[in-house]
């Protein structure tokens, strides 16, 4: 005869409740039943739901549904047991829906003990005691009760948090690292100049390419009593955080800014266009990555690098799967960094010109980045409504709502009116802007992005901004490599070693098809 079994349902609503003795005490619980029950086996199906709410029903959409699914289906049998601390573990739903889900569990024969009353639930045992579906109800309804009233009074103290932020009376609560104490309003309302600067860093780090990890790598480098225990995960959610420009929930001005409203908004763009599979390529630190392109099939082109030969690059797709791509060659990055010095002055003209739209652009930033936040609270709204009915707060608040929107939108066509073309950008600035740029290469590699500046490569041809290269190959003898420019002219970049900036400075053109590179892939100095 096969043994019933018993199947453990652990639960508790705050994941705060996760770091204390919750799970270790229930589980003692069921260690100590097992043990005072050798007939009885442990099943293989455990459930658990840590952090879901038994009042608001969200553990029916994960263990509890899986338990009373495998109820149902037969996987849990008439004569097995279901092992609870107590019953309100089931859940804090009203009354007839928990008396309804322990009925599912009881009429197909299963037992539900509750174990800090060692008290057991079956249709026998009611049935053998009428007073115990009188204590069934009981403490059904005292634990819906209960959560009830806790409820009650959280949205109460909420009520009064959010008017108090309203009012300008500032609002106690937990805050973001770059929040802090300020002795002189006795709460925390205080960003320092350091904290801006670093999550200024981590924003425009995001919206450089750069992912969670590698932005909390170089915190932990600069910063590694700050940030040391810190996850990635905890990146994520300053970037989506609204305290960053000193919002409390909908509210704004309760704290001061960290960072400006279009970085905020630009950054949110940026997590949509990553979720929805449209992120950049993540930076390696080498300039090129995120411009090279590959002519067959679209993709980024990536660092080969080989202690025995110099660095090149080469399509990542055909690198990894070569049924995807057949464009296998690969270039010298010098090449294909000669090749960027020789076309990208006219995209540095279209940087320049895009700084000067920066002004509307940040408002144009700031407007679409609130409108998506009011559209997705108006969609929530909706779907509340078409599943609870509108009644006359939800009408009002959609009411609202639309007249922001329309507030909005009405702003945003009136801005796009005010835009006039761009001046001609004066030649003599690009050197200086050239040199700014280049300070931080990853960001430049960026703006280059955004202004259409891409290098395209199929096999040894390359074509960027109209012009067509072709590397043709590398001498060994003189270390240089060969190029065809157009299909007519042929250039040769010789490679020059050991030499100092103020050494690149005297160096002069040899001949007019002739070029000096430095052996480190950059080619700045170019002549």
């Amino acid at each position: 005869m096969n043994k019933p079994k018993a199947i453990p349902y652990i639960r508790f609503s705050s994941l705060i409740q996760g770091n204390g003795s919750s799970v270790a005490r229930q589980q003692d619980y069921i260690n100590k039943w097992l043990k005072s029950n050798p007939d009885v086996l442990l099943s293989d199906l455990q459930f658990k739901d840590l952090g879901k709410s038994g009042y608001s029903g969200k553990h029916l959409k994960h263990d509890l549904g899986k338990l009373l699914f495998a109820v149902k289906s037969g996987h849990i049998k008439a004569g097995d047991f279901i092992l609870i601390e107590a019953m309100d573990r089931l859940g804090r739903l009203p009354e007839l829906e928990m008396i309804s889900i322990i009925q599912q569990i009881i009429s197909a024969g299963i037992k539900i003990v509750t174990l800090q009353d060692n008290t057991e639930y079956s249709t026998d045992s009611i049935a053998a005691n009428s007073g115990l579906l009188y204590v069934l109800v009981g403490k059904v309804q005292g634990a819906h009760q209960y959560s009830k009233s806790l409820s009650d009074r959280l949205s109460k103290a909420w009520e009064d948090k959010k008017r108090k932020a309203i009012e300008g009376l500032g609002v106690k609560r937990k805050t973001p690292w770059w929040i802090t104490w300020d002795d002189l309003t006795k709460r925390y309302d205080k960003v320092t100049d350091d904290d801006k600067y670093i999550l200024n860093s981590v924003y425009n780090l995001y919206l450089g390419g750069f992912g969670e990890r590698r932005i909390l790598n170089r915190l932990r480098e600069k910063y590694p009593e700050k940030f040391g225990t810190t996850d990635p995960a905890s990146v994520k959610r300053w970037l989506k955080n609204k305290t960053a420009i000193g919002y409390w929930g909908d509210i704004p001005n309760v704290y001061p800014p960290a960072i400006p409203e279009s970085l905020f908004y630009a950054a949110q763009a940026e997590l949509k266009n990553r979720g929805a599979g449209k992120s950049q390529t993540p930076r390696s630190g080498r300039f090129l990555c995120g411009l090279v392109k590959c002519g067959c099939c679209g993709g980024n082109y990536a660092i080969r690098s080989n202690p025995h030969s110099k660095d090149a690059m080469l399509c990542s797709q055909s690198n990894k799967r070569k049924d995807k791509c057949n464009n296998k060659k690969t270039i010298p990055y010098q090449v294909l960094d000669w090749v960027r010095s020789q076309t990208y002055l006219d995209a540095l003209a279209r940087i320049a010109t895009r700084s000067q739209k920066t002004d509307i652009d940040e408002k144009l930033i700031v407007i679409d980045g609130e409108l998506d936040s009011l559209k997705s609270q108006r969609d929530n709204l909706l779907e509340l409504g078409s599943k609870v009915g509108f009644n006359d707060s939800l009408t009002n608040k959609y009411t609202i709502l639309e007249q922001q929107i329309d507030k909005l939108e009405n702003s945003r066509v009136g801005i796009i009116q005010t835009v006039t073309e761009p001046k001609d950008i004066d030649s003599s600035m690009l050197p200086e802007l050239e040199n700014d740029l280049f300070e931080d290469v990853e960001a430049f590699g960026q703006l280059l992005q955004k202004v259409g500046y891409k290098i395209v490569v199929r096999g040894r041809k390359i074509e960027c901004e109209g012009t067509v290269f072709e590397y043709l190959k590398w001498s060994r003898t003189n270390d240089t490599y060969h190029i065809l420019v157009n299909g007519v002219d042929f250039v040769e970049l010789s490679v020059i070693r050991d030499v100092t900036d103020e050494e690149i400075k005297d160096i002069q053109e040899t001949e007019t098809n002739s070029f000096l590179i430095t052996e480190d892939n950059v080619c700045d100095f170019t002549l």
